[in-house]
């Protein structure tokens, strides 16, 4: 009976000891194989909801860098300049390099926020209005991360 008792308190004692103990979060780059990428907003308050997320990794002559995303029947394009980063873009002010395309039709209203920008990890929100068909669809928390590769 005594064994069985130091047993369960070695085993206790070692339970505690080990979920007790944990790393800091890395501080390092962002692994793509591990990070999930996101991409989520709402159109005319319904979610949407991408079967599809790509990225545009750009070479040293590209710019901007881009992620695309589709939901069989919507796709959203959201462009920002390399080495941009935290900042916030006015899609009215054509004089920067920043972008958003709904269905292949550039947004000329709204913001893109990017708020975190790491060595590979973008972050960002974006909010904009586009006129289709005479009538205007308004997309709202919109809200993207991605990880780009390090060569």
């Amino acid at each position: 009976m005594r064994f069985k008792t130091i047993t369960l308190v070695i085993l206790f004692i070692g339970t505690t000891l080990l979920t007790s103990c944990h790393k800091d979060k890395p501080t390092g780059p962002y692994d793509p194989y591990t990070h999930i990428s996101i991409f989520k907003a709402k159109i005319d308050n319904i979610d949407f909801e991408p079967i599809s997320i790509t990225i545009s990794i750009p070479d040293i002559r590209t710019n901007p860098m881009g992620v695309f995303a589709y939901d069989n029947t919507h796709l959203i394009g959201v462009f920002y300049p390399r080495d941009c980063g935290e900042k916030t873009f006015n899609l009215s002010n054509s004089n920067q390099n920043a972008s958003i395309l709904f269905d292949n039709i550039e947004c000329k209203t709204g913001n893109l926020t990017i708020t975190k920008y790491d060595v590979n990890l973008v972050e960002g929100t974006f909010e904009f209005e586009v006129n289709i068909q005479d009538s205007v669809m308004k997309i709202t928390e919109g809200f993207f991360s991605i990880v780009y590769p390090i060569n």
